[in-house]
């Protein structure tokens, strides 16, 4: 696997559909290496749909979410990058 590239800023987790089969990606597979294994968790919305993760080495901030939550469990994830405000107002986060 790999870790977020300097230039990334949205990695997209979607379904694979072949024949009676619906899968994840690899995209969803990385995100859920990188949200176990290498991100930090910072904050969980209200919710608990949103979290809000922080790359260590490069501080970034990044939003874990599910843009087809109608789907069941919300999948297939998806991570965007967020400057220190953007996540500063969504979350009342610090930078640490």
């Amino acid at each position: 696997m790999n870790v977020i590239s300097e230039n990334e800023t949205l990695i997209e987790g979607k379904w694979v559909v072949t024949d009676d089969q619906i899968l994840s990606n690899e995209a969803c597979k990385r995100i859920e290496w990188l949200i176990s294994d290498i991100l930090k968790l910072i904050r969980v919305d209200m919710s608990g749909w949103e979290k809000l993760y922080q790359d260590p080495k490069d501080k970034r901030f990044w939003l874990l979410y599910y843009p087809q939550g109608e789907m069941h469990e919300g999948w297939p994830p998806s991570l965007m990058e967020m400057t220190y405000k953007e996540a500063e107002l969504r979350f009342n986060a610090k930078n640490k």
